[in-house]
């Protein structure tokens, strides 16, 4: 991949959209990577990625590995704000409910791996590199605020800032959600 990004760069536009961004973190991973061998964290790591982009993110269109964690990021415009926002936080909320279950039947894993994440969640504009019709990277404050709104997350949990707009989503999802200050 870094050769692709080093033939890549030279033609890099930056351009601007609204997205969704979600940081999600695997909990107690650095203790978990302490118990099994480097080539079972890899393992595990891998069918997280696949289990989170195939069974639930499948349509965004920007994916980031950030170690025991991903950056996902999904574009919206004024014509489908709150179909996206349901649709993403329906995911999120299957994903912090059930994640203790994904890996049960993988034959693969062998081995007990963690069993939460935290979530965080932001929306606004953010600036991408795109060359070649291929996204290189995203840059922007929306991105930063859902990395530290992950970190709030803890132990488990699903967490967005006061303006990502709990009102655009129907009724019986808004009070799934507390209103706090941190």
């Amino acid at each position: 991949m870094h050769n692709l990004l080093k033939e890549l760069l030279p033609d890099a536009k930056g351009e601007s959209e609204n997205i969704i961004a979600l940081f999600i973190d695997i909990r107690n991973f650095s203790a978990f990577s302490k118990t099994v061998e480097s080539a079972q964290v890899a393992e595990f790591v891998k069918r997280f990625y696949l289990k989170i982009i195939n069974d639930f993110f499948s349509s965004a269109s920007f994916y980031k590995t950030t170690g025991d964690g991903l950056l996902i990021v999904i574009p919206y415009n004024s014509k489908n704000i709150q179909e996206i926002m349901r649709e993403t936080l329906d995911d999120c909320f299957t994903i912090v409910s059930n994640f203790k279950d994904f890996f049960i039947d993988d034959p693969m894993l062998n081995f007990e791996v963690p069993n939460k994440v935290g979530i965080g969640i932001a929306r606004s504009s953010a600036c991408y590199l795109i060359s070649d019709n291929k996204i290189i990277d995203y840059s922007g404050n929306v991105l930063n605020l859902a990395n530290r709104l992950m970190d709030v997350a803890r132990p488990s949990g699903i967490v967005f800032d006061s303006s990502f707009g709990i009102n655009l989503l129907p009724e019986d999802m808004q009070k799934r959600f507390e209103k706090d200050e941190i």
